[in-house]
C-alpha cells in the first residue's frame, strides 16, 4: 500500500498493545472485508513476524497479548451498530474525504473507552466535504495533521505519483 495506509497499520498495530479496546478500521462504504485495512493488516503482521502474538481470523483480528480486536465496517450501512460496539477506543477511518456529515454526527461521541483516538487518513477534494470541515476548518488543540505526498512512500513504491494525502490524528 502507499505511505498513509503503511502509516495506518503501523499506528494500528501500535495502539493494539496498549490494552483491550477496540479498534474500529472504517470507511463510508465497505461492500466486504477486501474493501479494508484487513489485508494490509495481515500483511504486516506477517511481514514483521508478528503473527505469534495475533489471532487472525476471517472477519476480525485480536491481540492475544492485550485483548484487543480490529474489527472492520463501513459506516453507511451499520453507523447505528457501530453506536452499541463495546469497548470502541480507536477508529481509523481510511479514504475518509468519502465520509458523510451524517457519519461523523454518528461516530464522533461513540468511542468511550479509555484514552479515545480517530486517525483520518483522507486525501483532500473539496472545501465543502464533511471530513475537512470537521478536522481541517474546526480543528482544535486535540488534533494533529500530518502530510503525506507521494515522495514519502517506501522505496518500492516511488515510481507511482499520489496526490497530497492527510493523516489527522484527534484525541477526545
Amino acid at each position: 500500500g502507499g505511505a498513509k495506509s503503511q502509516a495506518l497499520v503501523a499506528i494500528a498495530l501500535a495502539e493494539s498493545f496498549i490494552d483491550d479496546g477496540v479498534i474500529l478500521c472504517c470507511r463510508e462504504i465497505q461492500k466486504s472485508i477486501a474493501d479494508s485495512l484487513y489485508a494490509a493488516l495481515v500483511n504486516s503482521i506477517y511481514k514483521y513476524k508478528l503473527d505469534s502474538y495475533f489471532k487472525i481470523l476471517q472477519t476480525e483480528i485480536t491481540n492475544l497479548v492485550t485483548g484487543s480486536r480490529f474489527i472492520f465496517a463501513g459506516l453507511k450501512t451499520n453507523i447505528t451498530s457501530i453506536k452499541s460496539i463495546d469497548k470502541l477506543r480507536v477508529v481509523l477511518t481510511d479514504e475518509a474525504e468519502n465520509i458523510s456529515q451524517t457519519s461523523w454526527d454518528y461516530l464522533r461521541p461513540t468511542p468511550r473507552y479509555g484514552h479515545v483516538r480517530f486517525y483520518i487518513v483522507f486525501n483532500p477534494r473539496f472545501e465543502s466535504d464533511a471530513t475537512w470541515q470537521e478536522f481541517v476548518v474546526k480543528k482544535d488543540s486535540r488534533t494533529l495533521h500530518t502530510t503525506i505526498n507521494y515522495y514519502d512512500r517506501s522505496e518500492e513504491h516511488t515510481s507511482e505519483l499520489q496526490s497530497q494525502s492527510t493523516i489527522s490524528y484527534a484525541v477526545f
